[in-house]
């Protein structure tokens, strides 16, 4: 396994696909969190299928905190609750929306 993903002696980041066992891409650990972020980024980048369904995720959680918001004020909080759900229950949960959904709807099931 390690020879499949070159990792040697050193931590590696493998990127799979749904359909394969072997890793479409693998990257080196970094030795910061900002570097890392910035290296999953541009591995993101070179997968266009990831990218776009990357990108169509976050446009989704943009429209449904806005959603959220606009029920608030009109005190529809049901609704307001399943536009958060929408976020929180995303494949993509690493995101600063993602924790804004889980603090706000977190607040409102209170």
């Amino acid at each position: 396994m390690l020879a499949l993903l070159g990792a040697g002696d050193k931590a590696v980041f493998a990127i799979y696909g749904a359909e394969t066992t072997k890793p479409l891409l693998s990257l080196p650990a970094q030795p910061s969190p900002a570097r890392m972020a910035k290296a999953l980024e541009d591995a993101i980048g070179r997968i266009p299928a990831a990218k776009q369904r990357l990108d169509e995720a976050l446009a989704a959680h943009e429209k449904s905190m806005a959603e959220a918001k606009a029920l608030l004020k009109q005190d529809k909080l049901t609704e307001a609750l399943a536009a958060y759900d929408r976020v929180r229950l995303s494949e993509v949960r690493v995101t600063p929306l993602f924790d804004k959904a889980a603090i706000e709807a977190g607040a409102l099931e209170q």
